[in-house]
């Protein structure tokens, strides 16, 4: 069915639309739907995305950093590296300033170390970008 990942799509282009409530919105369905069905597999980027649309949203940063938080630690427990280091991008793109922040960039160097191919890839780009800056 697959329909947590479809609801995910739908809430990332609500969040690049400005439409945040409805993005909000989809995440929600997506996380029902993965219950309803078992289907957990993306649970750890729909955690991510809804950390995205409440900073959008003007929501207080540690809302957003809980629900970083939370998809590293669903990926984890998945052993999904890809979307925990989609995770730990976001969570430093939140930390510079705020407690725990060498925490989170250690974890995105460790992270964005463990993989040895596809370093072309948006995801590992937008990792080495991040910490670059730093």
């Amino acid at each position: 069915m697959r329909l947590p990942y479809y609801f995910g799509l739908l809430a990332q282009v609500c969040s690049q639309a400005g439409h945040v409530e409805d993005g909000l919105a989809a995440v929600d369905e997506a996380m029902a739907a993965s219950r309803a069905h078992n289907e957990r597999w993306w649970d750890a980027e729909l955690h991510r995305l809804r950390g995205e649309l409440l900073l959008a949203g003007g929501a207080d940063a540690n809302d957003a950093e809980a629900a970083y938080l939370r998809a590293i630690e669903i990926a984890r427990s998945q052993q999904a590296r890809a979307l925990e280091l989609r995770a730990a991008t976001s969570l430093v793109r939140l930390s510079p300033g705020r407690r725990g922040a060498g925490d989170a960039w250690q974890l995105l160097q460790d992270l964005y170390s463990w993989f040895t191919e596809g370093l072309d890839s948006p995801d590992l780009q937008a990792a080495g970008s991040v910490l670059a800056k730093l």
